[in-house]
């Protein structure tokens, strides 16, 4: 089996969503965890890992930067590049589908049986019940696609 330098990994990965969750690793910078605080009816099932946060931070730089790209060609009285967009959209939903699945995949059975699973304050893992309200649990399964 080949071994790879750290560097041969970046230069493979160069251009691809792995190469933006490696930058965020190797930067050691992460987006704040949000602020909503654990609530009384929530259970604390676990905590992002660091690869799970730099996925979490790719993901909000993909939404941070595709926002302000659009506000900034839309300010110039032009249309964004709708491919550029829908590109982000994909990247977005790609990161957000990894970042899931890492989380379930760790956790394991306590992901499976809540309505839905978030990560609050302090970059926790949280699971709660969902009212009885088929709006709100429509929301969680597309947060989940």
């Amino acid at each position: 089996m080949p071994e790879y330098a750290a560097e041969d990994l970046l230069a493979l990965q160069a251009g691809t969503l792995l190469a933006l969750i490696s930058e965020v690793l190797l930067k050691g910078e992460f987006v704040p965890a949000p602020e909503e605080p654990v609530a009384d009816h929530e259970k604390v099932i676990g905590e992002l890992t660091l690869f799970e946060k730099a996925i979490y931070t790719a993901k909000k730089s993909i939404v941070d930067d595709n926002n302000a790209m659009v506000r900034e060609i839309e300010s110039r009285g032009e249309e964004p590049d709708k491919l550029e967009v829908i590109k982000n959209k994909i990247d977005y939903k790609a990161l957000n589908a990894l970042f899931w699945a890492c989380i379930k995949n760790r956790l394991g059975t306590v992901t499976l049986d809540p309505d839905a699973i978030g990560v609050w304050e302090g970059y926790k893992i949280v699971s709660f019940s969902l009212p009885d309200n088929p709006f709100l649990r429509m929301l969680a399964s597309i947060n989940e696609d």
